[in-house]
C-alpha cells in the first residue's frame, strides 16, 4: 500500500497493526493482567477452609453506550512509528460521542498496562444492560511460529513479547466484562487473525433504503435480546495500510463514512460492515476486512446496535484532547463564527511560528498527534535553512469528516547558498475543534507516494 512521505516544511496526521522488519519469534503469550471470573463459594465454605476468596463485586446498574478508543502511533526504535492512528481514534470517538451518544474515552500512545487497566475498569463498572465498543488503531503482529496474533502497545519490544497484548488477552477481557453487547474494532496488521475464528457470514436482513420497516425493526429488537461479542477487523492475516484517505487509514475512513451516511437511525454493526466498510475498503485497497464472533466469548449470535441519539455528556480524554469537540456548523465558511475564524488563523500562526523560533517540538501545542519522524524532518529543515520563515494564509474552508479542510497559501522564505529564496505553494490543513480550541490533525502532502506504510 502506498503512503505519502511527509516533507520538511509540511506536516502529517489529522478510528485494529505490522511490526516492520520484525522476525516472528516463538514467544509465549504475555502475562495475563485480566483473569477470568472466580466462582463464588459459599461464605461457610470459605470460612471452613480458611481461604481468602477474591470475587468480583457485581457492577452498578450502568446502561447506555460506552467506547474505549485507542490510537497508538509513537513507538520506540526499531518499531516504526505510524502516521494516522491518533487522528483515526480522535475522529471515531468524536463521531460516536456526537452522533450516537457514546460515553467515550480516548487513549493515545498507551502501554500494555494502561490498556489492560481500562479493560479491568470496565469489568468492574459496566453492567449487563450496557454496550461497549473497543476500537484499536496501531501496530499488530502475527507470530507464525505459534499462530498467535497481537496488538502492540507503545512499550512493546521487538524481541520480547512481555508487553504485547495477545488474542487470548482480548478474549479474556471481553469474556469478563458484563456488557451484553461488545464490539471490538481492530485497525491493525493481521487484525483478522487477532480474534481467530473465520467470519460468521452476514447476519440479518439486507440493507434497507431508509426508514425502519416493521420487519427490520423486529430484527433489530431480536438482535438486542441476544448476547453479542463481535469483532470487526480491517484485514485478515495480512498487513494493512496506514493511509489511503486524507488524514486517515483506508479502513478508518470507510468506518467514519459508514457511521455518517447509514440511512436508518438504528442499524446493526453487521449492516454497517457489509453495506459500507467491507465494500469501501476492498474496493479501494488490497485489504479484505473481516467480521465475526469473538471466539470463546459467550456470543449468542446477537448483534451490536447503533442508534443515532445525539451527543452524550462530555467524555474524559486521556492523554491529549480528543472527542469532546464542540459541534459547529461547518457547511460553509459563513457558518463559522468570527471567533472561530480568528482561532483558526491563530493556530496556523503558531504552527508557522515554530520555524521562526527554531524549536520543532513546540508544534505539539497545536498538533498533538504529530509523529516523531515529522518532528525530526521539521527540525532538520530548520537547521539546514538559514533564516527560515513560514507564513500561512487560509483561502478556503470545507467540511471534512468531523472537522474542516482548510486550503491555505503557504509562503516560505530562507537563505540558500547565501542567496535569499522564497517559494509559495498550496497546502491543505485538516483541523478539528477540541475543548473549544482549533487544533491541527493533519497536513498531508499530495503526490508523494514513493513510500509504503503498514500497521
Amino acid at each position: 500500500m502506498k503512503r505519502s512521505m511527509r516533507q520538511a516544511i509540511h506536516a502529517a496526521t489529522f478510528l485494529v497493526v505490522a511490526l516492520t522488519g520484525a522476525a516472528a519469534g516463538a514467544q509465549t503469550p504475555a502475562d495475563q493482567h485480566v483473569q477470568p471470573p472466580v466462582n463464588r463459594p459459599s461464605q461457610a465454605a470459605a470460612k471452613q477452609r480458611g481461604d481468602m476468596v477474591m470475587t468480583d463485586e457485581p457492577p452498578s446498574e450502568t446502561v447506555g453506550y460506552y467506547a474505549l478508543v485507542i490510537g497508538n502511533s509513537t513507538y520506540g526504535a526499531p518499531i516504526r512509528s505510524l502516521q494516522t492512528p491518533g487522528a483515526d481514534a480522535i475522529a471515531v470517538a468524536k463521531l460516536l460521542h456526537d452522533m450516537y451518544g457514546f460515553q467515550t474515552k480516548v487513549l493515545l500512545d498507551v502501554t500494555r498496562s494502561q490498556i489492560m487497566a481500562e479493560f479491568a475498569n470496565y469489568r468492574k463498572t459496566l453492567s449487563e444492560n450496557s454496550n461497549l465498543l473497543i476500537y484499536y488503531a496501531g501496530h499488530g503482529f502475527l507470530d507464525t511460529a505459534v499462530d498467535e496474533a497481537y496488538w502492540l502497545p507503545v512499550d512493546a519490544r521487538r524481541d520480547n513479547n512481555n508487553n504485547w497484548i495477545s488474542a487470548d488477552d482480548i478474549t479474556r477481557a471481553v469474556r469478563g466484562i458484563a456488557s451484553k453487547h461488545i464490539l471490538v474494532i481492530s485497525d491493525s496488521c493481521y487484525s483478522g487473525a487477532i480474534l481467530g475464528d473465520e467470519t460468521t457470514g452476514r447476519r440479518g436482513l439486507p440493507e434497507t433504503t431508509g426508514g425502519l420497516p416493521m420487519e427490520y425493526a423486529a430484527y433489530l429488537a431480536k438482535m438486542e435480546t441476544l448476547t453479542s461479542k463481535d469483532w470487526m477487523a480491517s484485514g485478515s492475516r495480512e498487513p494493512v495500510s496506514d493511509s489511503g484517505a486524507p488524514g486517515h487509514s483506508v479502513f478508518a475512513a470507510a468506518l467514519l463514512q459508514g457511521l455518517t451516511e447509514m440511512k436508518d437511525s438504528r442499524f446493526s454493526a453487521s449492516e454497517l460492515f457489509y453495506s459500507y466498510v467491507k465494500r469501501k475498503v476492498a474496493g479501494s485497497s488490497e485489504q479484505l476486512p473481516q467480521y465475526g464472533s469473538i471466539r470463546m466469548s459467550g456470543d449468542q449470535l446477537g448483534d451490536f446496535i447503533f442508534s443515532r441519539t445525539g451527543a452524550a455528556p462530555l467524555p474524559p480524554i486521556d492523554p491529549v484532547p480528543g472527542p469532546d469537540v464542540h459541534r459547529v456548523n461547518v457547511d460553509s465558511y459563513d457558518a463559522i463564527s468570527d471567533q472561530d475564524k480568528a482561532a483558526i488563523q491563530k493556530t496556523l500562526d503558531r504552527y508557522a511560528g515554530v520555524y521562526r523560533t527554531k524549536k520543532a517540538k513546540n508544534v505539539k501545542d497545536v498538533w498533538p498527534t504529530v509523529q516523531p519522524g515529522m518532528l525530526s524532518s521539521m527540525q532538520d529543515a530548520i537547521d539546514r535553512n538559514k533564516n527560515l520563515n513560514v507564513s500561512i494564509t487560509p483561502e478556503k474552508w470545507e467540511p471534512h469528516g468531523t472537522g474542516l479542510m482548510v486550503t491555505c497559501q503557504q509562503t516560505q522564505s530562507f537563505e540558500r547558498d547565501g542567496k535569499p529564496t522564497s517559494q509559495n505553494e498550496v497546502i491543505n490543513v485538516y483541523m478539528v475543534k477540541s475543548q473549544g480550541s482549533w487544533i491541527i490533525s493533519d497536513i498531508p502532502i499530495s503526490g508523494d507516494t514513493n513510500q509504503t506504510g503498514h500497521r
